[in-house]
């Protein structure tokens, strides 16, 4: 039996691998997608780190109106006849900058300082401690003899950019008032 060999043309056949072109261009494809990525996760970070902050400072804001709460409150507790001994306005752009124990206001002036985290537990002005990208100015202004606003603005340096403020303002009364 005879066989017959037949030999195939090979120059209707595509080729089946790719070219240099194709395979620059879904490299290219592929960085465009994962910068994109990267570059979503990199503001995600960024935008929850000013979220941290910013929610940190209502509450150094919320601590301040709390402060001069409890400086009213002790006077009360003394047996001290006016509510509001010790509690003085500042005048213009003043503040006074206090941390949570604090008895008394102290002197107020318009220098911003830092806080410290203190121990590692609290945030103040006082003692050895980090200090915090957090500034808080406390303001007060006596409206008539029974009632007191406080304005608490807390400011954070984020990236060598001040930020903020939070401000939280609250008005205290002389709700013990008798005569």
């Amino acid at each position: 039996m005879k066989k017959i060999f037949k030999i195939k043309n090979n120059s209707n056949r595509s080729n089946k691998g790719f070219t240099l072109l194709e395979v620059i261009f879904a490299m290219f494809v592929l960085l465009i997608g994962v910068l994109g990525v990267y570059i979503l996760i990199q503001d995600n970070i960024s935008k929850s780190r000013q979220s941290s902050f910013h929610l940190t400072a209502a509450y150094l804001a919320q601590e301040g109106v709390e402060i001069i709460r409890n400086l009213r409150d002790q006077n009360w507790l003394k047996g001290k006849k006016e509510w509001d001994t010790g509690i003085g306005d500042c005048n213009g752009e003043n503040f006074y900058q206090l941390q949570y124990d604090d008895s008394a206001l102290g002197t107020c002036g318009n220098q911003d300082m830092h806080l410290k985290i203190i121990n590692n537990q609290y945030y103040g002005y006082r003692g050895t401690g980090n200090v915090t990208p957090f500034i808080r100015e406390i303001r007060i202004a006596h409206n008539g003899d029974d009632e007191i606003d406080v304005e608490v603005k807390v400011y954070w340096d984020y990236k060598g950019e001040r930020k903020g403020p939070v401000t939280v303002k609250e008005k205290l009364y002389n709700w013990r008032y008798t005569e």
